[in-house]
């Protein structure tokens, strides 16, 4: 394994993304905890939910995005080490999905807590 996660981390393309996906997700921690004090009790989060109180979430509940982004970023980064050996490609395109769905998940943040502060 350790091995494996070596060849990956020597891999430029690897290694700057693993970067961007901790940036991603230390930007979207603190700026969750930098805007907390002026968030409401209740806040539109579940869009796909029917117009109303079902749409309304808790301010804990925004949390949901960043564990979500860091969850997929380790699944992706375990995947890439395992498929990377044989498929260097295949472990690239993992690594930038991964980063993309980070990328969307703190937009999706960014944008929900400056619409309701």
């Amino acid at each position: 394994m350790k091995e494996r996660f070596k060849s990956l981390y020597q891999d430029n393309f690897c290694r700057i993304t693993m970067y961007l996906y901790l940036i991603l997700f230390l930007v979207s921690i603190f700026f969750l905890i930098f805007k907390w004090p002026s968030l409401p009790l209740e806040l539109p989060l579940f869009y796909s939910l029917p117009w109303g109180e079902e749409q309304l979430g808790a301010p804990f509940e925004l949390l949901i995005l960043p564990i979500f982004s860091l969850l997929f970023m380790l699944l992706n980064l375990l995947l890439a080490t395992y498929v990377f050996l044989e498929e260097p490609l295949l472990a690239r395109i993992l690594s930038l999905a991964g980063l993309g769905v980070s990328f969307l998940g703190i937009i999706a943040l960014i944008r929900i807590i400056l619409l309701v502060t």
